[in-house]
């Protein structure tokens, strides 16, 4: 899935909101029963940074509200700061089924003018 990093992504509330039409349409297909029913109160997940070849550990959460999801944690340590995350940004996720992981990468670079 692609996503557009927002204000909201990389201020000091350090989260990532995925919609929930993209959490039914690419995540949830793919993971078992049980580990979905974790989501309600967060599971923690492994994101392989496809660019550095660097994992991380963030908590996948989904809110009640709205059933958006999030990724928290260390999520501005460990992507805002590091990769130098900014709005505009498109980056893309994917779950790796064969090592039960997120894979990221910064997909574009938002144009600075």
């Amino acid at each position: 899935m692609k996503k557009k990093i927002t204000v909201s992504d990389i201020d000091s509330l350090s989260r990532l909101l995925i919609a929930k039409d993209l959490v039914k349409e690419h995540i949830l297909p793919q993971w078992e029963t049980s580990f979905i029913e974790g989501i309600k109160d967060g599971v923690v997940v492994a994101i392989w940074d496809f660019d550095t070849m660097t994992e991380h550990q963030l908590r996948f959460k989904q809110w009640s509200s709205n059933e958006s999801c999030v990724f928290n944690g260390m999520w501005n340590r460990d992507f805002v700061s590091r990769r130098q995350l900014k709005v505009g940004d498109e980056i893309g996720l994917f779950w790796d089924q064969s090592n039960s992981r997120f894979n990221f990468s910064v997909l574009n670079r938002a144009s600075s003018n």
